[in-house]
């Protein structure tokens, strides 16, 4: 059985996740044999290209997000999607919302026990920023650790656990939090930040997302943001905070099927225009982050927002409702007990 999961280059926390959970809730997977089984978990990969190959294709806990929405056939086994938004675009009944499968971490033996003192805050960014931001150094005066998203992710796994309140513009840093039962709070630094994903698994869980928008920690991260959205890449819809579960359950369904189904052969011609911006602004833009020419400016961002963050960090954090979140749990691994049976596994 294969694996399929994002691979950034660098790394990234939540989809490296991937690379060890499953065998270690699953000590049996048959790993690596090529008897045509992919098993699709953690992250937000249902649409975007798979690995070439005639697959049998497990779902377990992924959701969508980006990428087209992939036309079922007898080769798909959907054991179990990340949350309601899911769902509702790809067709699929209540009955196969579980939660996003990073849920599972709180089954592992080392995962048990709480530690018996949990001390300080940590912030994650969404990768799609550390190549253009200061985080680092507005943590540094802030007072908070700071968790970079391409860091071996065992050890980030471990200091989240360790942490009193985590501040989450990356998604799974929140998911990991809540699951540990480490109180969490989401925040958003880009445009490029997903608000279909995350009300996707906050709603299969009972979390309350209503994020905080950051302040920019320096002039290129500023101008990574504006270029994020000129160049088609901005996840953010507004979702008034009101709004009943269902209702915003199809409002962010609509959203996405809509654009989808608008683009045609002219917004594919936009989106190759789009696309030819965004690789050539991309190398300038990190280079500024660097720059003399925008230090004095960047210094009194990064005070600004590290004065923000350190108002943040000074805050309750949020937890979903615990037995929603244990009956997410117990789908995930009945979801992973139906997998294990199929066929010779």
């Amino acid at each position: 059985m294969r694996i399929f999961f994002f691979q950034a280059k660098d790394g990234n926390f939540g989809d490296d996740l991937n690379d060890w959970i499953w065998q270690e809730l699953w000590p049996e997977l048959p790993r690596g044999q090529d008897d045509g089984q992919l098993l699709i978990g953690i992250g937000t990969i249902l649409g975007i290209p798979l690995p070439p190959g005639d697959w049998q294709k497990h779902v377990i806990g992924s959701g969508m997000g980006y990428g087209e929405v992939p036309v079922r056939d007898g080769s798909w086994h959907v054991h179990a999607v990340r949350g309601p938004v899911t769902a509702r675009i790809w067709d699929l009944p209540k009955e196969a919302v579980a939660g996003d499968s990073a849920i599972l971490l709180r089954r592992l033996p080392a995962f048990q026990n709480a530690p018996e003192q949990r001390r300080g805050v940590v912030f994650m960014p969404h990768l799609s920023v550390v190549n253009y931001a200061r985080w680092d150094e507005v943590c540094r005066r802030a007072g908070v650790t700071y968790l970079d998203p391409r860091d071996d992710s065992r050890r980030t796994l471990a200091a989240i656990n360790q942490a009193e309140l985590v501040l989450a513009d990356a998604m799974h840093a929140a998911i990991v939090a809540d699951s540990l039962r480490v109180p969490w709070r989401p925040l958003i630094t880009t445009a490029a930040i997903s608000t279909l994903k995350w009300m996707d698994w906050s709603l299969a869980v009972g979390a309350d997302y209503r994020p905080s928008k950051l302040r920019f920690s320096c002039v290129s991260e500023c101008l990574t943001h504006w270029a994020t959205r000129l160049a088609g890449r901005s996840h953010q819809i507004e979702i008034p905070a009101d709004l009943p579960h269902d209702e915003a359950v199809a409002l962010l369904a609509a959203e996405y099927r809509d654009y989808r189904s608008r683009r045609g052969r002219m917004g594919r011609a936009l989106d190759q225009v789009r696309e030819l911006f965004w690789r050539a602004v991309q190398r300038p833009l990190r280079a500024l982050r660097d720059s003399a020419l925008t230090r004095a400016w960047d210094e009194r961002m990064i005070d600004r927002a590290a004065e923000q963050l350190r108002r943040l960090a000074s805050e309750p954090g949020h937890l979903s409702d615990a037995g929603r979140l244990e009956a997410a749990t117990e789908k995930l691994e009945a979801a992973l007990a139906e997998l294990k049976s199929y066929r010779q596994y």
